[in-house]
């Protein structure tokens, strides 16, 4: 199965989400935060590991995203 990790800026989380929900419709496994991190989850192990894992790497460019230093580093 195709994964896909997509790196974006919270600001954008509703296009972002809209997009993740098609990818998921169209069978894909989609990785976003919101979806996957847990209380207590090492943030930064898991993006690591989500984007060594992942098939392809989806980046949401917005002026935003470009601002983000969280998007910087992933």
């Amino acid at each position: 199965m195709v994964s896909v990790f997509i790196s974006y800026s919270h600001e954008d989380s509703k296009i972002v989400e809209k997009i993740a929900k098609y990818l998921v419709k169209e069978n894909l496994h989609v990785w976003i935060d919101k979806w996957q991190l847990n209380f207590g989850d090492s943030l930064i192990q898991k993006v690591q590991d989500a984007i060594s894992e992942a098939s392809v790497l989806l980046i949401m460019l917005s002026k935003k995203s470009v601002e983000s230093e969280w998007c910087k580093k992933e």
